[in-house]
């Protein structure tokens, strides 16, 4: 048998920095998407292209969307958890 443990403060915050980090994350995606596109400005040829190109098809979207989108799901999966976890107890105890 194990035992449950929530401190409600504690993990709402650890929730609450997931989050930041999240928009951190999001961000940062921002900043080297902007990056890539400044780059056109100093490189230019075949394989500038190909770069542009390999971002465009390859890396973007996973970049600025999917991994963002799939830590926010993550996030909202924990934030879930700690809701349940304090709900049923709140009704385990009458409350």
């Amino acid at each position: 048998m194990s035992n449950i443990y929530l401190d409600r403060a504690g993990a709402d915050g650890q929730v609450s920095e997931i989050q930041n980090q999240i928009q951190e994350l999001r961000e940062a995606a921002a900043s080297i998407d902007k990056a890539m596109v400044s780059l056109q400005e100093f490189w230019k040829g075949s394989s500038a292209d190909k770069a542009q190109t390999t971002y465009e098809s390859d890396y973007k979207t996973m970049l600025t969307e999917t991994i963002p989108n799939a830590v926010d799901e993550f996030k909202q999966f924990m934030d879930g958890c700690v809701k349940a976890i304090f709900d049923t107890d709140q009704q385990l105890s009458g409350g």
